[in-house]
């Protein structure tokens, strides 16, 4: 059962990011979930991520070499992956080199670092994930 459109799943040093992300999608009627109102710590906290990745219809993936370097992002992708969850990759900064975690080189990702085409990547972000979830 999908409970939110989209999961995002991001280092913590890109939380300024994933809001403004975050809002974009909320106001083109995508809901988004991610990891910040689940308490760290507590005993039950990676069965709440586990939950919240099960119950969305896709993941999108904010890479950064901070994300890349995330044993947690790397988590959530390989159990999105393992679970047939679409995955959107969103580069937000550094290289290809330094922020495509190994195995999804080959996957298409949408090119946030560019200001001048932000909106334009943006856009296109929020149409796949529309499409993809047929809203």
């Amino acid at each position: 059962r999908i409970e939110h459109h989209a999961f995002l799943s991001y280092s913590r040093n890109d939380s300024n990011s994933m809001h403004r992300i975050r809002q974009e999608l909320a106001q083109n009627n995508v809901s988004a979930c991610t990891d910040e109102k689940i308490r760290f710590g507590f005993r039950s906290w990676k069965r709440s991520i586990e939950k919240a990745i099960l119950a969305t219809g896709c993941i999108v993936c904010l890479l950064s070499p901070d994300a890349n370097e995330s044993e947690w992002v790397r988590a959530e992708l390989e159990f999105a992956e393992m679970q047939g969850i679409p995955i959107f990759l969103v580069l937000l900064k550094g290289g290809e080199k330094q922020s495509i975690p190994f195995g999804y080189a080959t996957f298409q990702w949408i090119d946030l670092r560019n200001p001048s085409n932000y909106e334009a990547g943006l856009q296109n972000l929020i149409e796949t994930v529309k499409y993809q979830l047929k809203l």
